[in-house]
């Protein structure tokens, strides 16, 4: 398990919550826990199948930054689903893949939000990711599903957020704690199984302090520490 935490200045982050719900592979969905989040009051930040759990990751954002989400899962890559999506000011808040199914976040956009794109590839380029960046995007997320690369941009919003890429085929951890000793946060990372490849991207951003803990049991006194509310 590796267990990012995040330290902002300013907070914008009441509480937060984990919710982590035992399935056998290619039975049962996460859709009920998304609602049972949704009616605590909670904003979905990621959703991941691992270890024969669903496990949630939500949180409280001060008002200014919450927003509506809706949430969609299908076998089929959604490419469709967010094209339709751009077109009802809505924006991508989350993508991935577990358990053989695409998982889909859908966030209402605020009036000074910037655009998305995406970009699918069956391998994946350092050339890839500096395409996002030279037509003026930062990257939002990158996952692996299949056998496509899925690429999320955000346009950018920050210039000083400079973003860094790098791939590996062990896990990053070494490189994590070289960024964070040069002032960066990791902003993502994607593993695919089937290339045995990680990939990372970070950036530089003075309003967050981030740590990185990697163990081999799911890290549920740690969260506690933390002051993280968790039900499994």
């Amino acid at each position: 398990w590796a267990l990012f935490t995040e330290v902002w200045t300013p907070s914008y982050v009441e509480e937060q919550t984990v919710l982590r719900k035992p399935a056998q592979r290619g039975e049962g969905k996460p859709a009920d826990y998304v609602q049972q989040i949704w009616q605590s009051g909670f904003k979905i930040r990621q959703i991941f199948y691992a270890s024969y759990h669903w496990t949630i990751i939500a949180d409280k954002k001060l008002p200014a930054y919450e927003r509506k989400q809706w949430f969609a899962i299908t076998d089929q890559f959604p490419k469709k689903k967010i094209a339709a999506i751009w077109q009802k000011h809505q924006r991508v808040g989350f993508l991935g893949y577990s358990d053989k199914f695409w998982i889909l976040i859908t966030e209402q956009r605020h009036d000074g939000d910037s655009g998305q794109r995406m970009a699918t590839k069956r391998k994946l380029t350092k050339m890839d990711i500096e395409n996002f960046w030279e037509e003026g995007y930062s990257i939002r997320s990158i996952s692996y599903g299949g056998g496509q690369w899925v690429l999320i941009g955000d346009k950018f919003d920050n210039p000083e957020k400079t973003q860094t890429f790098f791939y590996s085929t062990d896990f990053p951890d070494q490189k994590i704690q070289e960024y964070y000793s040069l002032g960066k946060s990791v902003t993502t990372v994607c593993y695919s199984r089937s290339e045995d490849l990680w990939v990372m991207v970070a950036e530089n951003n003075p309003a967050v302090d981030q740590n990185l803990l990697i163990q081999t049991d799911y890290p549920q006194e740690q969260l506690q520490e933390l002051g993280i509310e968790t039900e499994v």
